[in-house]
């Protein structure tokens, strides 16, 4: 199961992951940096309402998350991150 937020309500949780219909990871080596939903089944990476967060690692540790962000899957490297 992949918790949204903080959210810990596992009936609320299964509602979210059947509402995603597209999902993207980018990892660089074993750490997650961007992860992506979108409702669209087979979203084009191109569209601007793709959900997307960017991990920041200290070592294999996530240190920070930030999002999430709305954009394209392709400029997700662009968004407005702090």
């Amino acid at each position: 199961m992949t918790l949204v937020g903080h959210l810990h309500d596992a009936r609320l949780q299964s509602e979210l992951d059947t509402y995603w219909k597209d999902k993207r990871f980018e990892y660089s080596g074993t750490n997650i940096i961007y992860r992506g939903y979108h409702i669209t089944l087979n979203a084009d990476e191109d569209d601007g309402k793709w959900i997307i967060w960017k991990y920041t690692h200290t070592g294999n540790n996530i240190t920070r998350i930030q999002g999430p962000a709305v954009g394209s899957w392709t400029n997700r490297d662009s968004l407005l991150w702090e």
